[in-house]
């Protein structure tokens, strides 16, 4: 089994007698280890973005690749950057007025849709599912699910305008 030894010496008048010695099985810790990276494997390889932030300093604690491919920003660079800071639509105060029902328990969930601006300064429509973990607590944390629409308004605008199209060739004849 997997283990982990710690010896201590035991000295007696200055002059060494022996030690203890200590095994600890860490069977269960190696499996919560491989558990945790088979889940943030997991997180990683979707497409959409995953962003978890602080409620205090709404600092991004973690991002995957979908939210880093999303926001064309490196990981290490997102993880010293906020919500508002890849969201040219929103303040800090307006931000924190929106989280607010979610950190207070009083909601829990919230979908919207928004933009976010990407490194390149080009703003991405994208849909958030917004949580807040452990609200109110101490481990609090907010999770956000964010989906690229792109794709999603292209077809709505197309489909727009064919309905339109219809519309006045219908009233044409």
């Amino acid at each position: 089994f997997p283990s982990e030894i710690a010896s201590r010496p035991i000295y007696e008048a200055d002059v060494l007698k022996g030690a203890v010695v200590t095994f600890v099985d860490t069977t269960v810790r190696k499996r919560t280890e491989a558990a945790m990276r088979e889940a943030l494997a997991t997180l990683d390889a979707t497409t959409d973005g995953t962003f978890i932030f602080d409620p205090t300093t709404l600092r991004f604690s973690y991002v995957n690749e979908g939210a880093v491919r999303q926001t064309g920003y490196s990981r290490e660079e997102l993880l010293r950057m906020t919500p508002v800071d890849i969201n040219p639509k929103f303040d800090e105060p307006q931000f924190r007025a929106i989280i607010a029902p979610l950190a207070y328990g009083q909601r829990q969930a919230l979908t919207f849709p928004t933009v976010h601006r990407r490194k390149n300064g080009v703003d991405v429509p994208v849909e958030i599912n917004l949580q807040c973990v452990g609200a109110g607590t101490v481990q609090a944390r907010f999770i956000a699910i964010v989906r690229d629409i792109t794709e999603r308004m292209q077809a709505q605008q197309e489909l727009q305008a064919a309905k339109e199209l219809a519309e006045n060739s219908a009233r044409a004849k």
